[in-house]
């Protein structure tokens, strides 16, 4: 199997739409939240970039090209902060879809100098909050973000730089959300 084949995988794999319901899931313990959250933020979002895509609109469905990333951030944001504040939740799961919507707006506002990982920053913040709910899992998360930066730069996706502010801006929320969580 080639360098770029692996890469797809590890990109595919990793990607936000799996890794979020999966620590939802982990850390709630409750496949009804995982649906909640799945039906009321990622379906929405995925359904959009479809969409987009198939119009033309879009490129591909990771949304690679800067020039197209705003309105990714335009649906998103939008649907995170309704879903915080509608969907009768924990509120630490609240305060991980606010801080969510926060370094979204981060990648939106730096978007016009630096099309930043949002691979990379939902990695990240699933690590951090997995980390504080279950302490064994470094093991799993750590390979998977070096392979998720390793593979974002091996298809091109992502310079260094936009691959560790991601990697930054996602640690960080998660951190605010497990250091909120009391």
């Amino acid at each position: 199997m080639n360098e770029l084949r692996i890469a797809r995988i590890v990109s595919a794999v990793a990607h936000p739409f799996v890794l979020v319901p999966i620590t939802v899931a982990l850390s709630t313990r409750d496949l009804r939240w995982t649906a909640i959250i799945a039906a009321t933020t990622i379906l929405p979002v995925l359904l959009v970039i479809v969409w987009n895509v198939r119009r033309g609109v879009w490129s591909d469905l990771d949304v690679s090209r800067r020039d197209q990333r705003s309105g990714l951030y335009w649906v998103a944001i939008p649907l995170l902060l309704v879903a915080a504040m509608t969907v009768d939740t924990s509120p630490s799961m609240r305060r991980g879809m606010l801080a969510v919507a926060v370094i979204l707006v981060a990648g939106l506002v730096g978007n016009r100098f630096l099309k930043i990982s949002m691979h990379m920053m939902l990695a990240a913040f699933c690590a951090v909050v997995l980390v504080r709910i279950h302490p064994w899992t470094p093991i799993a998360t750590l390979p998977i973000l070096a392979a998720l930066a390793w593979s974002r730069w091996r298809l091109d996706r992502h310079t260094p730089a936009e691959i560790a502010v991601g990697l930054i801006l996602g640690t960080a929320a998660g951190g605010f959300t497990i250091v909120s969580r009391g």
